[in-house]
Order: structure tokens, then C-alpha cells, then sequence
């Protein structure tokens, strides 16, 4: 009692489970050769023993548990058939060779249940491996194709919305009006299946490539030098120190020069009325 109290809190404290479970069979293994040898209580202690081979799977598993149980079956046999003068129980060659069978038999049966109980679970863990590869694939493929399509949707907004504002005729402002309901439409539907699919988009990584930083704003800006935005000047003036091509995502600076711009014409009208 004492070796086992001594064995759980040097498991608690070291959680070193590999030395606490071979010292609690050898153990085990100890106290029922020690039971074979006396006779145990009324001469039946020696039916403990064919207890070990199920504890020694368990604990050890499939390989290292055969082991350890065919040993202590070894150890057993020579108690049972050695007659040697300090066992105390004279086991007739009958008895004997009927434990060592009933030994046998107890651990084929219990190596079976293991055997196909590992199997199982190696079986579960693929299948449950293969379904989370499969659901990981999904979702990063929907998370690129969402992320494409909401920049792609984003800047037909941003652009339609700064047509719209321009000078059109009923039929061509009609037509902007319909591309925007549209374009309102798709973004809702992506929402939607982002939403079902549980993705995070702060996930997704964007695109990284080269390109001229000044060149892309400066198309940004063109689009707000006709006559409609003549009282907006925005000017771009480039350090000369400094290299223009960058590595990076010309979409999403454009689309990010596009929102500021537009904000900036928001709040002058809302400052001017």
C-alpha cells in the first residue's frame, strides 16, 4: 500500500506515466506470485494471477503488455511445475497445466478484444483526420473565392457609385442603378455563405505582388478629375527618395484609395448643406 501511495503521487507530480505504470505491474506481478506461492486465502489466491494478462493490455498495450504477460506466465509455470521447497502449496501436474491454459486462453481473448478495439480507433482517427482535411479544404477555398469576389464586388460599387454621380441620362443612370442593386445583391448572397460555412475572413491571406504604388493611386485619382469633382484637388506627390515599386495587393490599395476619397466627398457635403 505504501509502494502504491509512493507510485500515484510520484505519477501526480512528475506525470511521468511511462515509470508509473511499469512500476505498478511490477508490482502487481510481485504480490500475485507472492499469492501463487502461499495459496492465497483458502487456497484460491492463486486465481488473482489470471487477472494480470488484462491489466498489463490495458496499461501496456498491445505489444509491451504481451510481453510483460507472457513473462509473468513464464514465472508462473516455473512456480507451478518447478517444486520448489518455498512454495508452499503442492499444485498437482493437472491443476497446473489447467491454470497455464485458462492464462493462455484469458490473454488470446483479451489481445483479440484489444487488437480490434486499436484497430477501431485507428480507423476513427483517419476517418476523423480525412474529414477535417476535407472540411479545411473547403473552407479555404470558399475563403479565397470570397475574398476575390468581395474585392472585385467592392470596387464595381465604389466605381458605379462615382458614375452614378456624374452627368447621365435617365436610360444610363437606370442602367448604373442596376448594376449597383446587383452588385448589392452578390454581396449579401457572400455574406451569406460565409456565414454557413463559419469562416474567418481576418484568415484569409491577400495577394502579394509586385507593383507601382504612385501608378495605381495616380489611376485612383483620374477618376476624379472630370468636371464634376472640380471642387475637389487632390495632389500626389511622391518622395523621390523612395522606391515606387512595392510589394503588396494593388486591388485593395485602390480600393482603399477609392473609400477615402469618397469619404472625403461625403464630408464636404455634408458640411456644405
Amino acid at each position: 500500500g505504501l509502494l502504491t501511495l509512493f507510485n500515484t503521487i510520484y505519477l501526480v507530480r512528475t506525470q511521468r506515466i511511462h515509470y508509473a505504470t511499469g512500476f505498478l505491474l511490477g508490482l502487481m506481478a510481485f504480490l500475485l506470485l507472492v499469492i501463487l506461492i502461499h495459496g492465497g486465502t483458502h487456497g484460491t489466491g492463486h486465481l488473482w494471477g489470471l487477472t494480470f494478462p488484462v491489466i498489463a493490455l490495458i496499461l501496456l498495450g498491445i505489444k509491451r503488455g504481451s510481453i510483460a504477460s507472457l513473462v509473468y506466465m513464464v514465472l508462473s509455470a516455473v512456480v507451478l511445475f518447478g517444486r520448489f521447497p518455498f512454495v508452499q502449496v503442492d499444485y498437482e501436474f493437472t491443476f497446473s497445466t489447467s491454470y497455464i491454459f485458462t492464462y493462455l486462453g484469458i490473454y488470446i481473448l483479451i489481445y483479440a478484444f484489444e487488437y480490434l478495439r486499436v484497430h477501431n480507433v485507428r480507423k476513427l482517427d483517419k476517418a476523423l483526420e480525412e474529414a477535417n482535411f476535407e472540411s479545411r479544404t473547403r473552407d479555404e477555398f470558399i475563403s479565397k473565392l470570397s475574398h476575390q469576389l468581395r474585392t472585385s464586388l467592392n470596387n464595381i460599387t465604389l466605381i458605379s457609385n462615382l458614375v452614378s454621380k456624374s452627368e447621365l441620362t435617365d436610360e444610363q443612370s437606370d442602367l448604373i442603378n442596376t448594376i449597383l442593386a446587383s452588385t448589392n445583391n452578390l454581396v449579401e448572397a457572400i455574406n451569406n455563405i460565409v456565414k454557413v460555412s463559419n469562416i474567418d475572413l481576418q484568415s484569409v491571406r491577400e495577394a502579394s505582388i509586385s507593383f507601382d504604388l504612385a501608378s495605381a493611386v495616380e489611376n485612383i485619382l483620374q477618376l476624379f478629375s472630370t468636371s464634376e469633382y472640380e471642387g475637389l484637388n487632390v495632389t500626389l506627390e511622391p518622395d523621390a527618395t523612395l522606391s515606387n515599386q512595392v510589394m503588396g495587393d494593388p486591388i485593395r490599395i485602390k480600393q482603399l484609395f477609392l473609400n477615402l476619397v469618397e469619404n472625403f466627398i461625403k464630408l464636404g457635403q455634408a458640411n456644405h448643406q
